[in-house]
């Protein structure tokens, strides 16, 4: 072969091909990660406090479809009636990080929401959710593996696990640190605005469906994200969410900058 001739060079190397393309498929994941954390999570959130069955239907099958479904049984069973106590896995407390909340907090809302659940619903009956939430996202892995075979079930895989990651992200940042007082008589103090941390950047806000306007979402939760408010009372994020997440990431960098702040909200109970 004449190696003079340009010709030969116009041609691309196939592995230097098949790098580029693996690259642009794992950026392409990444992204699309980033999308069902930051943009699915929250309206699937949304649809699980609506009013109509429908739409709490499907905000179930928007985190069954990877492979989540039992959150939305744990946020509404467990979250929402015990945060900021012992009692909600999703309310870490003062100086635990992110890495060691997240498989505590996964398990026991997974296995706890089921007993609820299976109480609720008088034994695991066609009623009961979880055989749903199981059967669908068994359903998602199926289809993942037809159309792509194992590279498309690796990419389904990674997405879903990131996005476990960043709904237990969004619970952990939301209510670290921050603990309903006990009064003498040993008993709960009720909810209160002082129980959530809050994030009122304007874009942000909007994005994630007023869920950083956290403190007013757990005192009115059957409201839409539209009619949420933010008040000075609360307690407040320095920075975006999205940033506060990327924060969380780095134990050690998350507790200087919260810490302090979680004890003077502590202090003022």
């Amino acid at each position: 072969m004449d190696f003079g001739d340009r010709s030969y060079w116009s041609y691309p190397c196939p592995a230097f091909c098949g790098a580029r393309r693996g690259l642009a498929s794992l950026i392409f994941t990444l992204a699309l990660s980033s999308f069902v954390g930051q943009i699915t999570h929250p309206n699937a959130h949304e649809l699980i406090h609506h009013p109509s069955r429908a739409a709490r239907r499907l905000g179930h099958g928007l985190y069954a479809s990877l492979g989540m479904g039992h959150h939305a049984s744990a946020h509404l069973l467990i979250h929402h009636p015990h945060v900021a106590t012992a009692h909600d896995p999703n309310s870490p407390v003062l100086g635990l990080g992110f890495w060691a909340y997240l498989p505590r907090a996964w398990w026991s809302c997974f296995h706890g929401a089921l007993a609820r659940e299976t109480v609720r619903r008088g034994g695991v009956t066609w009623a009961h959710p979880y055989p749903w939430h199981i059967a669908l996202a068994a359903l998602f892995l199926i289809y993942a593996f037809a159309a792509g075979g194992g590279l498309a079930l690796t990419a389904y895989l990674l997405v879903a696990a990131l996005f476990h990651i960043q709904v237990m992200l969004s619970d952990y940042i939301q209510h670290y640190g921050l603990r309903r007082a006990i009064g003498a008589d040993g008993r709960t103090a009720p909810q209160s605005a002082q129980d959530n941390w809050n994030a009122p950047r304007p874009f942000s806000t909007k994005m994630l469906l007023a869920a950083p306007l956290h403190s007013y979402h757990h005192l009115n939760p059957t409201r839409s994200y539209v009619e949420l408010s933010y008040a000075p009372d609360h307690p407040r994020l320095p920075y975006s969410l999205p940033v506060m997440a990327a924060l969380a990431t780095v134990p050690p960098l998350w507790r200087r900058v919260m810490d302090p702040r979680a004890a003077r909200w502590a202090a003022r109970k």
